[in-house]
């Protein structure tokens, strides 16, 4: 039985910036947790000192060294208009797109719906 999928895994963050993950008892980078993610386990990461949750942080950081191992620009207007949007954050810009503020299983419901819909080969 693959646990993997339906437990959360736990990587705590230490002080000096180190991710352990709590599992696979060992440190792990940013790229490795990507790769578990991918993989299709959750995380959940706890700061240790402070038993603080601090997954969408270490999320937004993971989503960082992507773009910067990208090596190419970026499209700042697409940062504009993330920026200039009503929150001015992701999540709210996202939000603003659906049109919505539902429940996340809906979200991510239309998300997934279109993304199978843009992975299906043309028909010509």
């Amino acid at each position: 039985m693959d646990t993997q999928s339906t437990q959360t895994r736990i990587i705590k963050r230490y002080s000096n910036r180190k991710l352990y993950d709590t599992q696979g008892s060992c440190y792990v980078t940013l790229h490795e947790l990507a790769q578990i993610i991918k993989e299709g386990s959750d995380v959940e990461v706890i700061e240790k000192k402070t038993n603080t949750e601090i997954t969408y942080k270490t999320l937004m950081q993971v989503l960082h060294e992507k773009e910067k191992k990208a090596g190419a620009e970026g499209d700042t207007a697409f940062l504009n208009k993330i920026i200039r949007s009503k929150e001015g954050t992701f999540t709210g810009y996202i939000k603003e797109l659906e049109g919505t503020s539902e429940s996340e299983e809906i979200s991510e419901t239309n998300f997934l719906s279109s993304q199978s819909q843009s992975e299906a080969p043309l028909v010509q």
